[in-house]
């Protein structure tokens, strides 16, 4: 698609989540093809618009608060005649029954949600989704698999013998129950009874969109871990994955995909996770170590075998492989080039 013909992005929210990460990645996708991404997202809150424009992106601020933006985005989508690129079941929702479009979903559609995404898939030229897992929920619609561009070197075995005496497991994301944190610290509590001094915990991420009464109670269970469980914040992916030996992603929600999983395939850090969703067939048919959801007592037998099989270089390589095979951006480069060519056609593209 030519400059002159720019495709808009549209965000499901003014803040920053997993569904807003996919779309910066997406509009830096596009741009490396040859087409110009705009991107529109709601005024107040910002942080997508911020984001944008910290990358050299074009952008539309649109209203200021949900129902402002999505008036306006349809206003709009009808004045601009440019493809619009839904990222998020909102900006579809708002714009259903307009042609020229692509409802990108980042969420297992249950319940009211399961009507919307209908009504929003009304006359789109396409719908996304970044699983097998969600497509076999949302009928007629295409796999574009999420993807990540961090790539991290192997954990050195100088570094593995001097922190032997422990084995350091890490949490990266949004710490709720839906993410299975507490799960995770009951799982951890039966580790340290079983192993005193074995085994270390840091839980990593940001309590945004999670409800303040949960959030309280999710950090008092962090601080009533002992002195083996550490809590940060907002850590950057990269440094957090390579100081720590496995990653944990005990997930008991439905998940779409499971992107920090892809993170440390890619970081090369043995990842163990829960059967909830699409995370299975992130992390592959054959990995050694998924749980069942919910279950403290297998995740904690799981965090025991990986520790009894690390640095684990066959699994940890296996993954690495599939990341580079299936998640990673030049496959996203193939992935997105394929699509543009069947929705726009090659020559529209610069």
């Amino acid at each position: 698609m030519s400059a002159e013909v720019p495709i808009l992005i549209a965000a499901n929210q003014g803040e920053i989540g997993g569904g807003e990460v996919m779309l910066l990645s997406l509009a830096e996708v596009l741009r490396e093809l040859g087409v110009r991404p705009i991107v529109v997202a709601p005024g107040q809150p910002g942080d997508v618009i911020a984001a944008a424009e910290r990358r050299g992106f074009d952008v539309i601020p649109l209203g200021s608060g949900r129902l402002s933006y999505g008036l306006r985005l349809r206003r709009l989508s009808r004045q601009h005649g440019a493809l619009l690129w839904c990222n998020g079941l909102y900006p579809a929702f708002v714009t259903a029954g307009m042609k020229h479009r692509v409802v990108h979903l980042h969420q297992l559609p249950l319940g009211v949600r399961r009507l919307m995404t209908a009504v929003a898939r009304l006359r789109a030229d396409k719908t996304l989704v970044p699983s097998r897992f969600i497509a076999r929920h949302v009928p007629g619609s295409e796999v574009l698999p999420n993807w990540v561009s961090l790539a991290g070197a192997p954990q050195g075995t100088e570094a593995r013998e001097a922190q032997a005496f422990s084995v350091h497991v890490g949490f990266l994301g949004r710490p709720s129950l839906l993410k299975g944190v507490d799960t995770l610290l009951e799982a951890f509590s039966a580790l340290e009874r079983q192993e005193p001094g074995r085994y270390r915990l840091t839980i990593a991420g940001k309590t945004a969109f999670v409800e303040a009464g949960e959030a309280d109670d999710i950090e008092k269970a962090i601080q009533g871990g002992g002195p083996s469980v550490s809590r940060l914040e907002w850590v950057v992916p990269t440094e957090f994955l390579a100081n720590i030996d496995v990653l944990v992603v005990p997930s008991v929600v439905q998940e779409s995909f499971g992107l920090v999983a892809a993170e440390a395939m890619a970081a090369r850090v043995p990842v163990v996770v829960s059967d909830a969703g699409a995370l299975p067939e992130v992390v592959g048919r054959g990995h050694p170590w998924i749980f069942p959801s919910g279950d403290a007592e297998a995740l904690a037998g799981t965090i025991r075998d990986v520790a009894r099989s690390l640095p684990a270089d066959e699994v940890v390589r296996a993954a690495y492989e599939r990341w580079r095979a299936e998640y990673s951006r030049e496959e996203a480069l193939v992935n997105v080039r394929n699509l543009m060519d069947r929705l726009v056609g090659p020559a529209a593209r610069v």
